[in-house]
């Protein structure tokens, strides 16, 4: 199997910094309007994550004024750790960097563009929120340093996942990296294949896991995350494994569409 040369300076490095009230709102609300409406999203992790938020809404109107009270004060409370937080993060994120962007390098066969950097930024997100063409991301600021690794290694992976995409479908609109596009819906499904490669399980020993939707999801009879394995195990290289991932996707994707909606 084809794997790519790698030098130290193709790798990028992530830096912490800590994300903007505003910013983190504007998808805290859309999450929870989404849940309020009926449609998929991830309102209820974040009722989990603040469980008296549910007090804070009840009879409240406008419910966006009530949400923005209620996060601008977790906001206030908490900024002073959020510095804190940042900087062990990055203290603890430096040490296994160069090996993580290694180890995805060969995975994906592709070198990281030369002067990469991914920014991650501290958040009151109970979830991880990511932009592929600003390789930024955000972190929950109470999460564990072990979650958060896992975090920065998940959304690094789509970061040269997507560019190496682009490489082998060069076709692909750029919107479909985002939800809900079939080719968004891959690169998720294929995260708990990729990331449980044994090149970095090496330097990061965690067991990857994707969303439960596609873990649950069966066609013919058999796990969705068999057929994904099996093209994984059985690749030529890293762009025979997408296309024939892709393949299978496009030929059931009315339904995994259908489950994924249902």
């Amino acid at each position: 199997m084809r794997t790519a040369a790698v030098t130290a300076s193709a790798f990028p490095t992530v830096k912490f910094g800590v994300s903007s009230l505003e910013w983190d709102f504007k998808v805290l609300h859309d999450h929870l309007e989404k849940r309020r409406e009926g449609g998929r999203s991830w309102g209820l992790l974040i009722y989990r994550a603040y469980p008296e938020l549910a007090d804070a809404l009840k009879g409240k109107e406008p419910v966006i004024d009530a949400e923005h009270e209620f996060f601008s004060a977790v906001y206030a409370r908490d900024k002073a750790l959020f510095e804190g937080i940042a900087a062990r993060f990055q203290s603890e994120w430096d040490r296994i960097n160069a090996d993580v962007m290694r180890a995805l390098s060969e995975i994906v066969e592709l070198e990281w563009a030369r002067g990469t950097y991914i920014s991650g930024y501290v958040s009151l997100i109970p979830f991880g929120p990511r932009n592929i063409n600003e390789r930024s991301f955000r972190v929950f600021y109470m999460a564990p340093t072990e979650n958060m690794k896992a975090t920065v290694i998940h959304e690094s992976l789509h970061f040269i996942y997507f560019e190496k995409w682009k490489s082998v479908f060069p076709e692909t609109d750029e919107r479909e990296f985002n939800g809900p596009h079939l080719v968004w819906q891959l690169s998720e499904m294929v995260t708990e294949v990729i990331l449980n490669d044994a090149r970095l399980q090496k330097v990061f020993a965690n067991r990857f896991q994707t969303y439960p939707v596609y873990q649950e999801m069966h066609i013919d009879g058999k796990p969705l995350l068999s057929y994904l394995q099996k093209f994984y195990d059985e690749r030529k290289d890293f762009a025979d494994f997408l296309k024939k991932s892709w393949k299978f996707v496009k030929e059931n994707q009315d339904e995994i569409d259908r489950k994924f909606n249902s």
